[in-house]
């Protein structure tokens, strides 16, 4: 969280009093010390103007995007202009119309200032670096404000979300406790299903994992979306379940995300770059999420097709996703994999297939993508990247919001039901189409860019004792 929890600016001596109260009205008090809050230094220039610095990720001071703060001791009328001065990226949405959000005690719904009042510069004075500013007018002396980079998403919301799902005793879905973090927080996992069919027949299975970045909020704004779309009642889903089994970890980083983090866990690492040999005392969540997926991977009556990692973009103007390259380098292998960026794209608004690419990069060989790619060979497995501001270069266009996020996500859960009734992965449900207009969707064809330089390996690692069927409510994935 925030290294203060007040900070009083007394406008006419520029000074900063941390822990002070003031009661003179116009004496702005800036509060980070909350769930989810940044905000690393404040400094008054003149009688309107405020200098704000982001506090750097724990451990890891490099990383500085993310912020969030409170504002109190407003006068009604009062303008000010808050700058950001320390960014530790330079490119940014900001100089697309990007704008910071705002909300307040009396309007809890999240805002976007007005891109005409918001302005992304260099400034000369801080060695020439870009610096955030915005105007603002506080309007409600009585109300408390809240800035922020993007829509909040806290660890203590999740578990809100998690916990009023479990209480609706829905048949199909089970809430596990997979692993705790570092800071001994949850991480939970749920399993969605049709249990009168488990043993029948062998099920299908897609994992989908979110928020291993903490300041990247989209992404569990979408998760949400995809929950409530894969545990819902639509017929076509209701069906699906039957002859698959959705595995969900939607906060992979709980710590990083309650102490108000852009990019690291609890310990100063970006556990994005830590997949390939997690450790079980320093990436606990990887550790168990990795042995998750191996475990399902090598049962007998289970066969993973479809894994995706939720992610969000600070430069890109619209979603995209990132694939590893098939093992199967002909072009049918190519267009196995591009089958579902296609569909996405058709059926999703703020996705480019033309930004989606195929992706090798030596440098991403610790990331989910890379490293599960080389234990899940059979697997298709994505990362989803969604934008911050998606526009696509439309300034005319509006950008999308926190509830708009979650139509993402139910639009991404539609697309996975149109693959399947697709036929692909030998799903049987294909031999049966229902009425919808998904069963009537025409084959297509690969439109993804070109892989970078290098191959696939394959997994170097010793083969593991396949797990029976039976032992699917095993104590390490039961809560």
């Amino acid at each position: 969280m925030g290294y203060f929890d007040v900070v009083v600016l007394e406008p006419n001596t520029g000074e900063a009093a941390p822990r002070v109260k003031s009661n003179a009205k116009g004496n702005l008090q800036l509060n980070a010390d909350f769930e989810g809050g940044n905000l690393g230094s404040v400094k008054a220039l003149s009688d309107f103007e405020y200098e704000l610095s982001i506090r750097g990720d724990t451990g890891a001071p490099k990383y500085r995007l993310w912020f969030h703060f409170k504002v109190s001791n407003c006068k009604a009328g009062q303008r000010v202009l808050f700058s950001i001065i320390n960014f530790s990226k330079q490119r940014s949405l900001f100089r697309e119309g990007m704008a910071p959000l705002v909300s307040s005690s009396s309007r809890p719904k999240w805002e976007r200032i007005p891109s005409k009042n918001t302005f992304y510069y260099r400034a000369p004075r801080i060695n020439n670096a870009y610096v955030l500013s915005f105007v603002f007018v506080f309007d409600k002396e009585e109300d408390v404000y809240a800035f922020s980079y993007s829509y909040p998403f806290t660890y203590t919301h999740q578990q809100k979300l998690l916990a009023e799902l479990e209480w609706k005793k829905l048949p199909h879905v089970q809430r596990r406790l997979l692993v705790r973090s570092v800071q001994q927080r949850r991480v939970d996992m749920l399993l969605v299903t049709d249990p009168t069919t488990n043993g029948t027949c062998r099920k299908h299975c897609v994992i989908c994992c979110s928020r291993i970045h903490p300041g990247e909020t989209p992404a569990s704004h979408c998760m949400t979306g995809y929950i409530n779309y894969i545990t819902g009642n639509s017929p076509e889903m209701v069906e699906l379940r039957k002859t698959t089994l959705f595995v969900v970890v939607p906060m992979l980083n709980p710590d990083g995300t309650f102490l108000g983090n852009y990019r690291t866990c609890s310990l100063g690492t970006d556990l994005n770059r830590m997949w390939t040999h997690p450790g079980e005392m320093t990436e606990p969540t990887l550790r168990a999420t990795k042995d998750m997926m191996q475990w399902y991977h090598d049962l007998d009556d289970v066969d993973v097709d479809l894994v995706f990692d939720m992610h969000a973009h600070s430069t890109a103007s619209t979603g995209f996703l990132l694939c590893n390259p098939p093992l199967d380098k002909s072009e049918s292998g190519y267009e196995r994999v591009s089958v579902f960026p296609q569909l996405l794209a058709e059926n999703a608004r703020d996705f480019s297939l033309d930004a989606c690419r195929f992706c090798d990069d030596p440098a991403k060989l610790g990331s989910g993508r890379r490293a599960l790619g080389l234990v899940l060979p059979k697997a298709m497995i994505y990362t989803l990247e969604l934008s911050f501001f998606p526009t696509a270069g439309d300034s005319t266009a509006a950008p999308t919001t926190d509830e708009g996020y979650e139509r993402f996500g139910e639009q991404f859960g539609r697309t996975i039901v149109q693959y399947y009734r697709m036929g692909y992965e030998g799903s049987d449900t294909a031999s049966s189409p229902s009425s919808t207009p998904y069963s009537q969707a025409s084959p297509v064809k690969s439109g993804l860019a070109s892989p970078v330089s290098g191959a696939v390996q394959s997994d170097s690692r010793p083969d593991r004792q396949p797990v029976h069927p039976s032992r699917r409510a095993s104590a390490q994935y039961s809560g």
